[in-house]
């Protein structure tokens, strides 16, 4: 016995860890809108608008997929890349067919049966539902709601989602799977709020985008621009830093523009270095999000915090796939954590270097509500910043105030060792180069199911999954 205990932990257990690094790099991500057109009596064209904003903050290398709840549920769009006009051009057909959702639940029942029969199967997916007003008499089959939690799970699918709040399934099951829901109020924006879903399902990073202005360091290689304007109708103007001017219908090919509602999104690949100008921008809503070689990187997945408590952000620099360890270079830096509720003013705080050279950060949140959260790390040459979103509430278990939740079994000691020896055994496997690294997650995902009764068994695969995946979200 005690042979075997040190050839698991001293082989197997050093052999995980060797070939975790390398299978970072996956596959770019799948998302998934579901459209409930079913809740819109008249601000139907503000939901469509705020989807499309949404969509194109998406990186360009995702897989974007479309359905639509209305009287009958069809899939609209299956998953295509994200340049899909076929996509934009179904979101702008869509009209109320109802003044309130009623079997929103159902739609998303029928959303999964269809990603599940995809083929080949989706890589790292989310569902996104887009949602109106829940009809007052609306009511849950616990067990469905109980059996959909499961289902998402056990197939790694997170569900984010934006609308009311009130009769809404999508906000126990974004709750239930590591996901995050947006409320709106009824007479909110949509579009205004589409920059808050994106943060809050992909954490980016970005630049300083102040009085319309932002510098490009070297490191870049796109930007995409969240620029708020005074009215629907007004125009912006783009400046690059050699003082060349670019409209919205006269921009070259590096430059991707989209106008909504009062928002435009400009994309620029390959930007030219220096300081560029977006002009007749208003408001707070404005982002410079980027694509760099310079990143911070931090893992936080926990989007639901409790009031009161300590939430602390560790985090930490890369440079051309180089962590940033040296201490002179971290001293010459300055590293601030804003944090600011829904449309209320920034707070500031420092973020600590560690003696290992990571950054750590704590907030406690005062009081329920959304917030917004940006670790910053600025030097002379350069500065970044990463955004996440957190929704602080008093009571944690939103589903289960309303969900009678099913005893699971535990984990026994003779499966925890089949189950260490068996996701060894496949990094094993994979490092002496008898396993494609696409395979890997194949093989994890089997395990799961094998164990999919066992709580213990799928948190620990889901956490193997979620960080090979967060890795490469977070370069």
């Amino acid at each position: 016995m005690i042979r075997i205990f040190f050839f698991v932990f001293f082989i197997l257990f050093p052999a995980l860890v060797l070939v975790i690094s390398p299978l970072d790099m996956s596959e770019a991500s799948d998302v998934f809108v579901l459209f409930d057109t079913t809740g819109f009596e008249q601000h139907i064209k503000d939901a469509v608008s705020g989807a499309k904003m949404f969509i194109n903050l998406l990186d360009t290398n995702d897989r974007v997929g479309l359905a639509a709840l209305t009287d009958n549920l069809s899939v609209s769009i299956a998953l295509g890349k994200l340049n899909n006009g076929a996509l934009m051009a179904s979101l702008d057909n869509l009209t109320s067919s109802g003044s309130c959702s009623k079997n929103l639940h159902l739609a998303i029942s029928d959303t999964i049966k269809y990603l599940s029969s995809i083929n080949p199967p989706y890589s790292t997916l989310t569902l996104v539902v887009i949602s109106g007003k829940s009809c007052k008499e609306e009511a849950f089959n616990t067990e469905i709601i109980d059996n959909l939690i499961e289902t998402l799970n056990k197939k790694q699918i997170k569900v984010y989602g934006i609308g009311m709040v009130r009769n809404n399934p999508a906000v126990e099951l974004a709750a239930e799977t590591g996901g995050l829901f947006i409320p709106v109020a009824e007479k909110e924006s949509y579009t205004s709020n589409a920059v808050i879903l994106y943060e809050a399902l992909r954490s980016p990073d970005l630049i300083p985008f102040q009085r319309g202005k932002f510098i490009v360091d070297e490191s870049i290689y796109e930007v995409t621009i969240v620029g708020e304007k005074i009215t629907k109708n007004s125009k912006l103007f783009l400046a690059n830093p050699d003082g060349k001017k670019y409209l919205d219908n006269e921009s070259p090919e590096f430059i991707s523009w989209h106008s909504y509602n009062k928002y435009d999104i400009i994309r620029i690949t390959n930007p030219q270095p220096g300081p560029w100008t977006l002009q007749f921008v208003t408001g707070t809503q404005n982002r410079a999000y980027v694509n760099s070689s310079f990143k911070i990187m931090s893992y936080f997945d926990a989007p639901y915090v409790p009031v009161n408590g300590k939430i602390v952000f560790d985090a930490w620099l890369k440079m051309d796939n180089l962590y940033v360890k040296d201490p002179d270079i971290l001293k010459s830096m300055e590293f601030t954590m804003l944090s600011s509720k829904k449309d209320e003013a920034e707070t500031e705080t420092d973020l600590r270097v560690e003696k290992n050279g990571n950054l750590r950060g704590v907030f406690r949140p005062s009081e329920e509500g959304l917030y917004r959260i940006m670790l910053n790390a600025s030097s002379k040459t350069l500065t970044r910043g990463k955004s996440f979103v957190v929704m602080a509430e008093k009571e944690l278990n939103t589903a289960s105030r309303t969900i009678k939740r099913k005893q699971k079994k535990e984990l026994t000691f003779t499966e925890a060792v089949v189950v260490f020896l068996s996701v060894n055994l496949i990094f094993l496997t994979a490092a002496w180069g008898y396993l494609r690294k696409d395979d890997i997650k194949v093989y994890l995902n089997l395990l799961s199911h094998t164990f999919s009764k066992i709580s213990d068994v799928q948190v620990f695969i889901q956490q193997l999954l979620h960080r090979k995946r967060q890795a490469h979200k977070n370069g």
